[in-house]
This record gives C-alpha cells, sequence and structure tokens, in this order.
C-alpha cells in the first residue's frame, strides 16, 4: 500500500504544473551549429549581433514562436548594425532546430555562405525544470527517486522529501 501512495504521489507531482517561473535561456553567435537543452516549459531567447537576421519560426510542436522578431538598431557609425532577438517557448519534449538567414553582413558587404546562416539544435527534455509540492519546489530526482521507489525497484542517492513542510 505505501508503494502505492508514493507512486501515486509522484506521478501528481511529475504531472503538475510549475510554481516558480521558468527558465530563459539565450541563445547567441557562440551557439552556432551546437545544441541546447531545456526543459519543457522554457523559453530560448535567439540574440543574434545584426538586424540584418531574420529569425525563423520553429517547428510548432516542440518550440513556439513566443511573439515576433524584435530588432534593435545599433548606434552611428562602425559596428552599428544592431540586434536581431525573438523568443520561443518549450511546449514538448523533442528536438527543434531554430535557424536565421542573412544576406547582408554589413554596409554593402555580401555575406559569404558560412556568414549567411545560423542555426541551434534544441534538445527540449519532457519534465519542467522545477516542480512544486505545497508551494515548493522539489528536485525531479527526488520525484523520479519516488516513482522508482513506489514501483519497488532500489533507487541510491535520490535525495529526500520533507512532506511535513508548508
Amino acid at each position: 500500500m505505501k508503494r502505492i501512495v508514493l507512486s501515486v504521489l509522484a506521478l501528481l507531482l511529475l504531472t503538475a504544473a510549475p510554481v516558480s517561473a521558468a527558465s530563459t535561456v539565450t541563445a547567441n553567435e557562440s551557439n552556432n551549429a551546437k545544441s541546447l537543452t531545456v526543459h519543457v516549459g522554457d523559453t530560448v531567447v535567439v540574440r543574434l549581433k545584426s538586424a540584418a537576421w531574420t529569425i525563423n519560426d520553429a517547428d510548432g510542436k516542440v518550440l513556439v514562436a513566443a511573439g515576433q522578431q524584435q530588432d534593435s538598431p545599433g548606434r552611428p557609425g562602425p559596428g552599428c548594425c544592431g540586434t536581431a532577438s525573438r523568443s520561443f517557448t518549450a511546449k514538448a519534449a523533442g528536438t527543434a532546430a531554430l535557424t536565421a538567414d542573412r544576406t547582408s553582413c554589413g554596409e554593402a558587404l555580401k555575406c559569404s555562405p558560412e556568414q549567411s546562416r545560423y542555426s541551434v539544435r534544441v534538445v527540449v527534455l519532457g519534465l519542467p525544470s522545477k516542480l512544486p509540492f505545497t508551494g515548493f519546489s522539489v528536485p525531479r530526482t527526488v520525484l523520479l527517486g519516488l516513482l522508482l521507489l513506489g514501483s519497488g525497484l532500489v533507487v541510491v542517492g535520490a535525495g529526500r522529501l520533507d512532506l511535513t513542510r508548508s
């Protein structure tokens, strides 16, 4: 009976909506052709130096655009190209690519092929980054430990959960 109660408790906590704000991860030029890992509910902001970038829509299933691209003008003079940014919300577990394109790499400068394309692979994990239990966050390792414990599997180092805290 105790195992069933622990399993049900863990499942309820795993499926609950996060109480705390989700995390925000910013991707920039240093992330080009690399991967990022986020959780369901997190926000991914693509922020690129130069308003000449067009940040493309996401797949719409794993990542969903949270509005239109925002361009900020730069200061007058050399290096004046501003920034382009766009936010995406992680809606479901899976993998999606965020891409951007540009044809101009400065005043009257055409981009080379490697300068004209930006892509970052985003891996979205199914569990939110923080889960609630009576108003405070419970680490996922604790919840997974409860789930495994409830199913009869032995878990080492899963953490401790104080169920009396209000």
